[in-house]
């Protein structure tokens, strides 16, 4: 299978390894490439672009979509569209919105081809372990549930949503949801890690007071590589 990857970043980079590994012919490309992306012939797009911050949402999401939208338009072959999206377009915020209508432009190409949207919740493993994220003082209450997925399971669910064919918006998380309290606290405890404080004056990068389910990915028949949450 001839597979094009917008957005070679930390998920990007893994999946075009494992799939080269499993003898598919991947070109992989950065988001800055989006607008001369060479669809012709390819069998699927994934598409796993990643804002620097969050001032460029519109362009590294929005405008991204609505330039593949139109070359997807002019007839390129494609098969199958994947896009990783994040849990965080169930806010209210102004990057939520983008978020969600980002995953609408996607969306409404579903009677051109199949279309997925993965929205993945908190990413972590090697070289992004929650540990070196822990600052003494924290932002929020600690009180809130956490979401958080292996990247493991990311690039994972993203080779089983390309094998099966799946269509349509799967959640993305693994099977826990402590606070982010308890999760610092289990945390600190495993690595000998002084515990950090809350304060909830201080603006939050996480979602809000929300569980994500990862019941229909299951239903479709997808086994976890970490249902638990690991302490990295």
């Amino acid at each position: 299978m001839k597979v094009f990857i917008l957005g070679k970043g930390y998920v990007g980079s893994k999946v075009a390894s494992q799939l080269c590994s499993k003898g598919h012919e991947v070109t992989a490309t950065s988001s800055r490439d989006d607008q001369q992306a060479p669809l012709q012939n390819q069998d699927a797009l994934i598409v796993t672009v990643a804002s620097k911050n969050r001032d460029d949402y519109e362009k590294t999401y929005l405008q991204t979509a609505k330039n593949l939208k139109e070359i997807i338009l002019k007839g390129c072959g494609l098969k199958q569209l994947i896009y990783t999206s994040s849990t965080s377009s169930y806010g209210d915020s102004p990057q939520s919105k983008i978020l969600a209508e980002t995953e609408e432009v996607y969306l409404s190409l579903t009677k051109t081809l199949p279309v997925t949207i993965l929205r993945l919740s908190g990413i972590y493993g090697p070289g992004r372990e929650i540990s070196n994220y822990l600052k003494p003082t924290m932002p929020g209450s600690g009180q809130l549930p956490t979401n958080m997925v292996h990247v493991d399971d990311v690039c994972s669910v993203i080779l089983f949503t390309l094998e099966h064919q799946l269509q349509g918006v799967y959640d993305i998380s693994d099977d826990d949801h402590p606070t982010r309290s308890e999760y610092y606290r289990a945390l600190c405890d495993k690595l000998s890690l002084e515990m950090p404080t809350f304060d909830p004056s201080l603006p939050r990068a996480h979602g809000g007071n929300r569980v994500i389910s990862n019941a229909k990915i299951k239903q479709a028949g997808y086994t976890f590589i970490h249902p638990h949450r690991l302490y990295l």
